[in-house]
């Protein structure tokens, strides 16, 4: 199963020139289109609230992620990709031995230590 980074990219212009800062908003497991769903949900999340200081706010979507622009200096590309390494990623999740019904041999709850 395939692992997407959610990813916003914002372009922010000072006097005559631009800088750019790239972040991860987090990931989604399963289908590009899922990812997307996710992505868009994130990038809704940070249209800024209406109001009387709010500036114009306009909200596209592409067909590998959105673009919102704030005025016309401020601009933050949102795109899926799929990850395809992470120095630091967490080991994997260890094998859990399984009956023939596909149902844990031990379960989970047994091995917990706030059960009394």
């Amino acid at each position: 199963m395939a692992r997407w980074g959610l990813i916003a990219e914002t372009s922010e212009r000072w006097g005559e020139g631009r800088s750019w800062t790239a972040t991860v908003l987090g990931y989604a497991e399963g289908t590009r289109e899922s990812a997307l769903r996710e992505l868009e949900r994130h990038a809704r999340e940070r249209i800024p609230a209406p109001g009387r200081r709010t500036p114009r706010v306009r909200f596209f979507r592409q067909e590998d992620g959105f673009l919102m622009i704030v005025r016309e200096g401020i601009q933050t590309r949102y795109t899926v990709a799929e990850l395809l390494y992470d120095s630091e990623a967490p080991p994997p999740e260890p094998e859990v031995p399984l009956d023939a019904d596909g149902v844990p041999v031990t379960p989970s709850w047994l091995r917990r230590g706030d059960l009394p």
